[in-house]
């Protein structure tokens, strides 16, 4: 089982709910879709947006973080130029952290059972987050030479969404044909399934962030939305199936998608 959260690193009451959930379960690991330490990704905030609430996966070695526009400092388009990494220990610690070891990377979890590919959406990252970048030419490598059962990218911006932020079709890769199963993003302060093409997208969120986002011009292939609190996906998968559930701070299970294993 996996716990994946989003948009949650504010030491408010919310972040720390959805924290309690997560901690609760029973899973192998916990995977972020970014922006984990608001407001601009500092080591000031560090301990009490990040290690506080999920010190006890990052000691195991069990915390695999994606990269949000907050984490690479905010706002993001004052300035900076696109081949400069900026100073902040967020970006220092992924480069350094034993399981990552990179601003994108990928980790097999389950006896080759999910292999989770985290990319990096940020218009910031040196390596590009086009298909054609250096970072899309990894995943793509990557992914094809996946022999596990389910294969999840974990990213911040998504490639599709109903809310105010909009899509960014930069990232809009060809998931399904390089061997993708599922999308799951953030950056979005709120919940929604999409399918698009018959390949589902996820955003998640609802990690802690005080602001919830509306949604915009609801797609057409918008499947679930979701807004009136916080919460966490939780992730069961065997050979046969993957199930993935949003579940609210209350208990309260919003949505399950089931993804059917491709063994005989």
């Amino acid at each position: 089982m996996l716990g994946v959260i989003g948009d949650f690193g504010r030491p408010n009451l919310s972040a720390a709910s959805v924290a309690r959930l997560v901690n609760s379960w029973e899973v192998e690991a916990v995977i972020t879709v970014g922006d984990n330490n608001y407001p601009v990704g500092g080591a000031d905030t560090y301990w009490r947006n990040v290690i506080l609430p999920y010190g006890k996966w990052i000691r195991q070695e069990k915390y695999f973080p994606a990269l949000g526009n907050h984490d690479w400092g905010y706002p993001w388009d004052a300035g900076w130029e696109a081949d400069e990494i900026p100073q902040f220990d967020f970006i220092t610690y992924l480069e350094d952290y034993p399981p990552a070891q990179g601003r994108y990377y990928d980790v097999v979890f389950g006896d080759n059972l999910i292999h989770a590919f985290i990319l990096d959406s940020d218009a910031r990252e040196p390596d590009g987050r086009s298909t054609d970048s250096i970072q899309g030419r990894w995943f793509k490598k990557q992914i094809e030479g996946s022999t596990a059962e389910y294969n999840i990218v974990f990213m911040h911006e998504p490639p599709y969404s109903s809310c105010i932020f909009g899509s960014n079709q930069t990232l809009a890769w060809p998931f399904k044909e390089w061997g993708a199963d599922v999308v799951i993003a953030g950056h979005c302060h709120n919940y929604e399934r999409l399918e698009i093409n018959g390949f589902p997208y996820i955003i998640n969120g609802l990690g802690g962030a005080n602001d919830i986002s509306s949604f915009d011009q609801v797609r057409p292939d918008s499947l679930v939305r979701y807004l009136d609190s916080h919460g966490a996906i939780l992730i069961e998968a065997n050979s046969d199936r993957m199930e993935i559930y949003f579940i609210t701070i209350f208990g309260q299970v919003i949505d399950n998608l089931t993804i059917f294993g491709i063994s005989p």
